[in-house]
């Protein structure tokens, strides 16, 4: 897999498991956090999945990031980008 960002990217399993931390300790400043990392920041992770044949659904707010993917299921499984969920 090629990276060609200069920041940091996250198996998606672990922005998961990261999202939903935040969401459980439900403050003020885990909102904070969740929102500028996962809706303004909005890095995208990477997992091992069936190829992507298109994005389906756009976010509905700003309509740039990928909320669900058509997959390719006659295909193998490949390490790929995808984009994380809004907080």
């Amino acid at each position: 897999m090629l990276i060609s960002s200069s920041s940091a990217r996250s198996h998606c399993s672990c922005d998961a498991k990261f999202r939903e931390c935040l969401r459980r300790t439900n403050s003020l400043v885990s909102a904070q956090i969740g929102v500028t990392y996962f809706n303004i920041l909005g890095p995208q992770c990477f997992r091992n999945a069936h190829p992507i044949v298109k994005c389906v659904r756009k976010t509905r707010i700003t309509g740039q990031k990928c909320e669900e993917y058509e997959l390719d299921y006659t295909k193998p499984k490949m390490w790929q980008w995808f984009d994380n969920e809004t907080f």
